[in-house]
């Protein structure tokens, strides 16, 4: 009996088996501590950061810029909870997505409701969002906005750079989620500070992503995680 046919892209690419072959690898010549000071760690230090190297480009930011993540849903989260210390000490309180949002976005500003102003801004009937809607709301008190450049379900490619130039007016940081976006289609990036994204969109492995943010926005970013710096 033939294999049933595969239609649910969005949701997730089956991992390519060169990918496959490579982790397949990579279990077996890298099994080492990154940050062991032997030869076997650094080889894995050394693949790590080459890894780096590739996620940046792959969006246009240095690789200094990238932070792994378990995936875009944890970058999303971070490119939020992380920078709200730094909304907080400027009296930016006010935070605008889009309502074609993944969840993971959704949830952690709805969380946020009792300290900070929430404003979802609503699409137009193409699943574009309002820009007439964006311009009408933002202000002096919005520290960040967050918009897919590509929506997760009906794939609408959204007018990132547009959307940017509006955000830059008034001060504010832009944050877009691209999980279905980086790899497959031509972006603008230049003056995004901050960008999701995982692997299992892209026909690697599920558990891997990474939230790439610029070194002025990165060194403003609180960490979700407090890890020990010895190993």
């Amino acid at each position: 009996m033939p294999d049933a046919s595969y239609f649910d892209y969005h949701a997730h690419t089956p991992l390519d088996p060169e990918v496959r072959s490579a982790l397949f690898e990579a279990y077996a010549g890298l099994d080492a501590n990154p940050h062991s000071q032997s030869k076997r760690g650094e080889a894995a230090r050394l693949a790590i950061e080459s890894a780096r190297q590739a996620t940046g480009a792959l969006v246009g930011f240095a690789p200094a810029d990238v932070i792994f993540t378990s995936g875009a849903t944890e970058a999303n989260n971070l490119a939020i909870n992380g920078i709200l210390d730094h909304l907080r000490q400027v009296g930016r309180t006010q935070i605008l997505v889009s309502a074609g949002e993944h969840a993971s976005i959704l949830s952690t500003v709805a969380a946020l409701k009792a300290e900070f102003d929430i404003r979802v801004l609503p699409l137009l009937r193409t699943g574009r969002i309002d820009l007439d809607a964006l311009t009408d709301t933002i202000g002096p008190k919005t520290g960040l906005v967050s918009i897919a450049a590509a929506n997760h379900e009906i794939g609408t490619l959204q007018p990132i750079s547009e959307i940017t130039g509006i955000a830059k007016a008034q001060g504010a940081l832009v944050h877009s989620d691209l999980a279905q976006a980086a790899g497959k289609i031509p972006l603008e990036l230049s003056q995004v500070d901050l960008v999701s994204v995982t692997a299992h969109k892209l026909y690697g492995p599920i558990g891997i992503g990474a939230l790439c943010a610029r070194r002025p926005v990165r060194r403003l970013l609180t960490p979700l995680l407090l890890i020990a710096t010895e190993n």
